[in-house]
């Protein structure tokens, strides 16, 4: 169950990364001619606003979310576990931003290893 959270956690984080990629947002200027000041309202995509850092950003955040679930099958527990915190760490950062769109994946992470917790403490001997 906890690896299936953990891929939850990395699908979640790419679609994130892809609806942030693909949406658009409203861009207010105000613009100056002979006449005086106008207000000049458009949409600007991600990329259009960001370039190629922003979707390096995106790649990052997906990477960072997945690699928990690649690394745990890969039987490297305590790696998964050091890229699960710098993922929260990173959310966290950019919750101001972007991350809130990633808490559906960071909640996913951290309901993983709350289970992996209750697992291993039912599994103790008494």
């Amino acid at each position: 169950m906890p690896r299936n959270l953990l891929l939850a956690a990395a699908i979640l984080a790419i679609i994130a990364s892809g609806l942030i990629l693909t949406s658009t947002s409203e861009v207010r200027e105000w613009m100056m001619d002979e006449e005086g000041a106008y207000e000049v309202i458009y949409q600007e995509t991600w990329y259009q606003n960001q370039g190629s850092w922003g979707v390096t950003i995106l790649i990052i955040f997906a990477a960072l979310y997945s690699a928990p679930y690649l690394l745990l099958r890969a039987e490297r527990k305590l790696l998964s576990g050091v890229f699960a915190l710098f993922a929260l760490v990173l959310t966290w950062l950019a919750g101001f931003s972007i991350g809130f769109c990633y808490l559906p994946a960071a909640g996913a992470l951290i309901l993983s290893y709350i289970v992996t917790a209750i697992i291993r403490l039912r599994q103790k001997p008494s």
